[in-house]
């Protein structure tokens, strides 16, 4: 066959796999018509749509939140927490859900700033308690916060203003670059979905990197969950190629430190090789940066973060994970994450509640994640398209998961490296910057 079959329905029916197309979108002329559909305003805020949020607010507790995420979402960042914790305290306010919406807004605020002693008194907030505070989960993140508080916050240097590094490794895999940590020069992916810098603990050994007491802890991921022991990186360092010399140096840097065997991905459905991962460069260091990524050209730029000013125009919003908007030709806004650490792009069950496309059923699918593979059947979407800022993005082939919720919004669905591997792009999470600086053709 011409076409590669990497999966078969239970028709036997050939599936390529996912494949994300991206042309410029055709300019408009006068002002553009947004015919977006929400069935109330919970929808329009699971959405992170503050418009349509606002004009479907009725009582004072949802006026408040359409506030709240209108200054969130148009960068004014200490006014939106304040507003979302104002709401969360308010013991006078029956609506428990609302609160907890709030709480759960502010504490993501929160952990993309790094503010963990904010965190930490959040979470020792008597007006907070009724909302159900820590819960002794390992993964929580309020848990986590209580052993970064105490630490010193990781200083990030670039020695020249714009840096060009090489990526490494198989072109088809991940976005990779090579760390050096002391005499340990090992592979790390750039990866938005990971919130935390991770490293293999035989890398950690080598590299002389000890553990924090003996507490461990866990991180949750899509295929399951991970043990992880936190420490501190004296010195985690980045290698330009250009200008010869170079370097991106991040001292103090907190990282989990996870079994080899568990920081692996298996092999996977097609018969991929496992991948062997020795680190994975999380948001808490991209966030901080500007990146250009280039796959085709075997390259990444660094430069420091633009920043956001409050009201200034972004693309990319946060919630616990970067998300943006898709907008369908039918007017229907959707919202999806955006995922370097994913290979594969994908829709989740809740996308299909709003707009008129309809899966193929029963194919057997490999969900391969850092916590081992989970095998089950699954429906794939043949062809999903919609306009990203000036960027027209037709996803082909998709998995369709389980609704999945980030922070306080509802994805329906992620996009990974498939979408990043059609061509050029700047990508800078505190502006919320994503610019497609060049496109390859479409096949």
């Amino acid at each position: 066959d011409s076409v590669r079959c990497r999966w078969r329905d239970a028709d036997s029916t050939c599936i390529p796999a996912t494949a994300v197309h991206i042309a410029p979108a055709e300019p408009v002329s006068g002002p553009r018509l947004r015919l977006v559909r929400f069935a109330g305003f919970d929808d329009a805020v699971a959405a992170l749509d503050a418009a349509w949020a606002t004009r479907l607010a009725r009582t004072p507790v949802e006026r408040a939140t359409a506030q709240a995420l209108a200054a969130q979402l148009a960068g004014r960042e200490d006014e939106a927490r304040t507003r979302w914790l104002t709401i969360a305290r308010d013991t006078t306010i029956a609506d428990t859900v609302a609160r907890r919406r709030a709480l759960i807004a502010a504490v993501a605020m929160l952990q993309f700033a790094g503010d963990w002693t904010a965190m930490v008194a959040l979470a020792h907030d008597p007006r907070l308690a009724a909302l159900g505070g820590p819960t002794g989960d390992r993964a929580e993140v309020t848990h986590w916060a209580e052993r970064l508080a105490p630490l010193a916050p990781p200083r990030l240097t670039l020695t020249h203003r714009r840096l060009v590094v090489p990526l490494v490794g198989d072109p088809l895999a991940a976005l990779a670059v090579a760390l050096r940590l002391g005499d340990v020069v090992a592979p790390a992916w750039l990866d938005t979905g990971t919130s935390t810098t991770l490293l293999a603990d035989d890398v950690a050994a080598a590299a002389g990197i000890v553990a924090i007491g003996d507490d461990t802890l866990e991180l949750a991921t899509p295929a399951g969950r991970l043990r992880a022991r936190l420490a501190v990186v004296d010195s985690l360092v980045v290698e330009a190629t250009v200008p010869r010399g170079a370097r991106l140096v991040v001292r103090d840097l907190p990282v989990a430190i996870v079994s080899r065997h568990d920081l692996r991905l298996p092999s996977g459905e097609a018969g991929e090789p496992a991948q062997v991962i020795a680190g994975v460069l999380g948001v808490d260091v991209l966030a901080r940066l500007r990146l250009v990524l280039d796959p085709a050209a075997r390259r990444v730029e660094f430069a420091p973060t633009a920043g956001r000013a409050p009201d200034a125009p972004a693309l990319l919003a946060w919630s616990g994970y970067p998300v943006l908007h898709l907008d369908t030709p039918s007017g229907t806004r959707l919202l999806f994450g955006l995922d370097t650490g994913a290979d594969e792009s994908t829709v989740t069950t809740s996308l299909f509640a709003q707009v008129a496309v309809a899966p193929t059923r029963g194919a057997r699918r490999a969900m391969v994640g850092f916590a081992g593979t989970s095998r089950f059947s699954a429906s794939v979407l043949r062809l999903l398209e919609g306009r990203v800022g000036e960027l027209v993005v037709s996803v082909h082939n998709a998995w369709v998961d389980e609704p999945r919720t980030v922070g306080i919004a509802r994805l329906d669905g992620v996009l990974g490296r498939d979408f990043l591997r059609a061509g050029a792009f700047v990508l800078d999470l505190r502006a919320g910057e994503l610019r497609a600086l060049g496109l390859r053709p479409v096949p």
